[in-house]
């Protein structure tokens, strides 16, 4: 008997000190992600006007207008806060001219992704963020940059990849440091994108390769416009000499 309530009272502890996730997609992005349960998506809350949102806002020192506004500038996709108040989860996308070239971060050659670094550094750097380190890190064929920075007591553990040509970036804020990088990373191994499409064609090749050969074709008309000119003086002359 006394075995059984020691199994019992185990299995309470082992489910109690387990974090809770639930499924989230992502339709634009055609990405899956598990998320932790005990995180609200205060993005979501603005989106449908959850009552909820004013307890945060209040804490925040915000209005759901501000927030909103945020969301729509950074194109913020979620924003999970922790029961604490504690730690921030972030999911962000981009789409400029880096990420269309690039297209797949896996597939980016060494230079690409310093590149992409470099942009990183930039971005954080502008905003008083101190980085701390930077490593790449890939998981089920995924590519991620990952970026730890810090600032006064906040620090931000991030992971950024590129796919079908837009940029993913996950993070989590830690404001006391009860997160640890590791608790992303978590997150971030579920991830799943349900297709990786091909990259498309460089149309500004295309369009370098049809102007070239427009130079060529003019040149090749001009040469011979000219060529048959000087023929028709030469024969002009000709026969202007035989009538003399």
């Amino acid at each position: 008997m006394k075995k059984i309530v020691s199994i019992l009272i185990l299995t309470v502890v082992i489910l109690a000190g387990t974090t809770r996730v639930f499924g989230e997609r992502f339709e634009g992005l055609g990405m899956n992600i598990d998320l932790p349960e005990e995180y609200y998506n205060l993005k979501a809350g603005v989106d449908t006007n959850d009552s909820k949102v004013e307890f945060y806002t209040a804490l925040m020192q915000t209005t759901k207008e501000d927030l909103a506004a945020e969301y729509k500038q950074n194109l913020v996709l979620y924003n999970g806060i922790s029961s604490n108040l504690a730690n921030e989860i972030y999911i962000s996308e981009t789409e400029n001219n880096l990420t269309k070239s690039i297209f797949h971060l896996s597939l980016a050659s060494e230079d690409r992704i310093d590149k992409v670094e470099n942009e990183i550094k930039k971005v954080n750097e502008s905003q008083g963020l101190q980085i701390t380190s930077q490593e790449t890190y890939s998981n089920n064929g995924i590519k991620f940059i990952k970026t730890v920075s810090t600032k006064s007591k906040l620090t931000i553990y991030q992971y950024y990849t590129i796919i079908n040509g837009t940029g993913i970036t996950i993070s989590l804020h830690s404001s006391d440091s009860s997160a640890k990088i590791e608790d992303l990373k978590k997150i971030i191994d579920t991830i799943s994108f349900e297709e990786l499409q091909e990259k498309p064609a460089d149309i500004t090749l295309y369009v370098l390769i049809g102007i070239t050969a427009i130079l060529v074709i003019m040149v090749l008309v001009l040469m011979y416009m000219a060529f048959f000119s000087k023929r028709n003086e030469d024969d002009y002359e000709e026969t202007d000499n035989d009538n003399n």
